[in-house]
């Protein structure tokens, strides 16, 4: 169970592709609602708005931005992941939001949840 006080790692893993360079894949993946927007500014105000709802919520943690796994070599496209680990293995790890699931955007309150 997390506690407040207890040391988490948490990873967010964002979006890195800007927009000129998903314009040119456009015609390759049609219906990708992450090609359709100008939102490069958008990934970086959630990161940093997650980031300070997670630091509140667990004053102890070590957030790490796109240096999951699932980050390398690059973040998808339409990323916006978060990813809370307690302890030092990957199967300790549980994924609280998912944009690629999801499609929306993360809820900072649902998050604090």
């Amino acid at each position: 169970l997390l506690q407040r006080h207890s040391k988490v790692m948490v990873d967010v893993v964002h979006c890195t592709w800007q927009s000129s360079e998903r314009d040119k894949l456009k015609g390759e993946r049609k219906n990708n609602l992450s090609l359709n927007r100008n939102d490069d500014d958008k990934y970086l105000r959630y990161k940093d708005d997650v980031t300070q709802v997670l630091l509140e919520s667990f004053p102890r943690a070590e957030v790490r931005v796109n240096r999951h796994h699932t980050a390398l070599p690059r973040p998808p496209i339409g990323a916006f992941e978060v990813v809370i680990r307690v302890g030092s293995s990957e199967e300790e790890e549980a994924v609280v939001f998912s944009k690629l699931e999801t499609r929306r955007w993360p809820s900072a309150l649902n998050l604090q949840r």
